[in-house]
C-alpha cells in the first residue's frame, strides 16, 4: 500500500510543507504534559512556477530550498511528514462488519475501493482507517475512511525528500493535517468547538478554502480562486512594479498608504466571497450558528483583513498561531514568529504526525 496517510505515530520527524511560494519546515518536541514544543521552523521562497496547483514543476527549485530550510535550523532529524494537496486525493466512507481482522478488513477495503477510484489499484497509494463508533452506525458495524492518490502525487515528494537527504516516512493529505493543529490550538486555547459551528478560512497564494469545523469534524467546505497573487498581480499593474517588488511592497503595505484603493479592494473581494459561502451555508445546513471564524494562511495577516472578516460575519476573528500556547525553545524567543506563524498551521499539523496523541 505504499506510503501511508493514517499512520498515528511515526518516528522523530519534522513536518515539511511544500507550498505554491515557499517550503515550510516545523519541528516540535514533547513537552510536559501532552505539551510541545516548537524546537525550529524556517520558511524558504520558492521561484514562480516551482509549484503549480499542487504540482512539483521544477525538482531541483524545490530540493535546493529544502537544503537551505534544512540548513538554517540546523535540525539533526531526516525524516520527514510531507502533504499532498485534498484535491489530488480521493476519500470515501464505507461501513465493514466490526471486528474484522487486518487481513479480513485490508481484503474488504481493496473490494470496495475498486468501485470508487477512477483508476487501476497498482496505480494509487491506498490506506485506510477505522473511524471511532458513532450511536448512529448500525450494531456490529464499523466506519472506514478509504484515502487513495495517484502513485505519481506522492512519489514526487519523495523524490525531493531522497534528493535533499531526507527520508518521506509519512504522506498525510494537507487538510487532516490542517485539521490536526487547528483542533490542537483549539484545545489548548480551552475553546474546543461546541454545537455552533467554527469557520476556518485558509487563505493562501492562489486560493481561498473556507471550511466549517463541528464537534472537530468538516461539515462544509467551498474554495475560490483568490488568494495573495491575485493582490500581486494587482499591485504589479497599478504600480508598474515587478513581481518580486510588489511581493516587497505587499509585505509593508498598510491602509494608511493605500493609495490607490488595492488593499482595500482585495480585502472587499474576499469579504464578499465569505459573505457568500457562509450565506450558502447557512442555507444548507440546519442549526447553522457560527461561534468563531479563525484566519490562517499566508495571505491571512494583511492589515485590516481580520477586522473587516469579523465586522461582515458578526462574530470574532482569530489569527491562527498554531504555536501560541507551545513551549519556544530558547534560541526562538527573540524571533518574531507570530508574524508567520499563521502561514505554517500545515507544516505544524504535519510535525504533529510525529506523537501519538496527534489522532
Amino acid at each position: 500500500m505504499g506510503l501511508a496517510l493514517f499512520t498515528p505515530s511515526a518516528p522523530p520527524l519534522f513536518g515539511l510543507d511544500i507550498s505554491t511560494t515557499a517550503v515550510k519546515l516545523v519541528e516540535l518536541s514533547a513537552h510536559g504534559r501532552r505539551g510541545y514544543k516548537l524546537e525550529r521552523f524556517a520558511l524558504e521562497p520558492l521561484p514562480p512556477q516551482a509549484v503549480v496547483d499542487g504540482g512539483i514543476q521544477q525538482v531541483s527549485e524545490v530540493v535546493a530550498a529544502v537544503k537551505r530550510a534544512v540548513q538554517q535550523t540546523g535540525t539533526r532529524l531526516r525524516h520527514v511528514a510531507m502533504g499532498v494537496p485534498a484535491s489530488a486525493v480521493i476519500t470515501k466512507k464505507i461501513i465493514t462488519p466490526a471486528n474484522l481482522d487486518a487481513s479480513a478488513l485490508a481484503f474488504h477495503v481493496e473490494n470496495e475501493a475498486d468501485q470508487y477510484i477512477p483508476f487501476a489499484l497498482e496505480e494509487v497509494h491506498l490506506d485506510y482507517q477505522v473511524l471511532p463508533h458513532q450511536p448512529t452506525h448500525p450494531e456490529g458495524t464499523q466506519e472506514v475512511l478509504i484515502a487513495a492518490t495517484q502513485k505519481s502525487h506522492v512519489d514526487e515528494r519523495v523524490e525531493v525528500a531522497d534528493s535533499a537527504g531526507l527520508k518521506a516516512v509519512v504522506v498525510d493529505m494537507e487538510s487532516f493535517a490542517q485539521q490536526a493543529a487547528l483542533l490542537h490550538a483549539m484545545q489548548m486555547d480551552h475553546a474546543m468547538p461546541n454545537d455552533e459551528s467554527w469557520v476556518c478560512i485558509e487563505i493562501g497564494a492562489n486560493a481561498m478554502e473556507l471550511s466549517v469545523m463541528r464537534h472537530g469534524e468538516v461539515i462544509f467546505t467551498r474554495q475560490h480562486l483568490l488568494g495573495g497573487q491575485t493582490l500581486t498581480a494587482e499591485m504589479q499593474k497599478r504600480y508598474g512594479l515587478s513581481r518580486k517588488d510588489a511581493e516587497q511592497a505587499k509585505r509593508n503595505l498598510n491602509p494608511a498608504d493605500d493609495v490607490a484603493g488595492v488593499l482595500a479592494a482585495f480585502i472587499q473581494h474576499v469579504v464578499l466571497e465569505v459573505q457568500r459561502a457562509l450565506q450558502f451555508f447557512q442555507a444548507s445546513v440546519d442549526d447553522a450558528r457560527i461561534q468563531q471564524v479563525m484566519l490562517f494562511g499566508g495571505s491571512s495577516v494583511l492589515p485590516g483583513l481580520q477586522e473587516a472578516i469579523a465586522e461582515r460575519v458578526g462574530v470574532g476573528a482569530l489569527l491562527v498561531d498554531p504555536f501560541a500556547m507551545m513551549a519556544l525553545a530558547p534560541r526562538l524567543k527573540r524571533l518574531p514568529i507570530a508574524e508567520v506563524a499563521p502561514g505554517l498551521v500545515l507544516a505544524c499539523g504535519l510535525a504533529l504526525r510525529r506523537f501519538d496523541a496527534f489522532r
